[in-house]
């Protein structure tokens, strides 16, 4: 669901030796219980073309989501001349930030100093996926002491345990996953062509939590089906047909069809 209230704010960086400097990093600000931050790539060392960035870090127990806006970079040069760059609509995603390049050449000729001050005047149109936190984290630092094995799901790794897998799933009781020497480390093995956020939460299910909703229960009974996962499939059965769920019956039915579920009684 999206939140509708408009909200604007500024971030100010004055950054020095822009050309010949290499990268920089401003200093993070936080609007909206969201950490902001600039930074300046330029394309080669006394290139007068360079990339500015705006960084926004949002919490990872946070799953889907993404922060339509409305942003205005604006240069100021050492003498106070102003140029608006760019105003233009984007929709902010992990992994998707901000962007636009910039010649210094057609600032203020005049001035010798190599410094300008960055505006980027952003207006928050809507947020979404700001409802939904991860239950359970699997990362490094938080499962490293219980895990023994690493699933690396687009780009995330995944520390899990090798035994609970095997037990709940088909798949991972298979030699692959289960003749792994003990004193070889922690291994890491690739799934393809699966979404590391609803990975997230399959893993949530078996690891017990009740993550279950009408956002995730498709993707969830398909993740059971591609690894033989029996107790998820129970799990989602039980929900579609709960009052929990808001789906119509037709829907409810339909999804009963495709993945063999014996919902006979909806009570809805």
């Amino acid at each position: 669901m999206a939140e509708t209230n408009k909200k604007k704010f500024v971030i100010s960086q004055k950054f020095k030796n822009v050309i010949n400097g290499g990268a920089q990093i401003g200093q993070g600000n936080e609007h909206f219980d969201i950490s902001w931050r600039l930074r300046i790539q330029p394309e080669n060392l006394g290139n007068p073309k360079f990339s500015i960035e705006l960084d926004c870090f949002v919490d990872p127990a946070y799953l889907k989501w993404s922060i339509d806006t409305v942003i205005q970079w604006e240069i100021i040069s050492k003498f106070g001349e102003k140029k608006m760059i760019e105003k233009s609509d984007f929709s902010i995603q992990k992994y998707s930030n901000p962007s636009i390049f910039f010649d210094w050449s057609t600032l203020d000729r005049s001035s010798n100093d190599d410094w300008i001050t960055v505006e980027c005047h952003v207006e928050i149109l809507n947020v979404f996926g700001f409802s939904k936190k991860r239950f359970r984290k699997f990362d490094e630092e938080t499962m490293k002491n219980v895990s023994d094995v690493i699933l690396k799901v687009d780009g995330e790794q995944f520390f899990v345990s090798k035994l609970l897998l095997a037990a709940q799933t088909t798949i991972f009781e298979s030699p692959t996953f289960s003749g792994i020497p003990e004193n070889s480390g922690i291994p890491e093995f690739p799934l393809e062509n699966i979404d590391a956020n609803d990975f997230q939460v399959f893993l949530e299910v078996l690891y017990g939590e009740l993550s279950i909703d009408d956002d995730t229960v498709i993707q969830l009974l398909e993740l059971a089906e591609k690894f033989g996962a029996p107790t998820v499939t129970r799990k989602c059965k039980k929900y579609l047909k709960s009052e929990e769920t808001d789906m119509e019956n037709s829907k409810i039915l339909e999804l009963a069809a495709k993945f063999k579920l014996e919902i006979l009684n909806l009570g809805k």
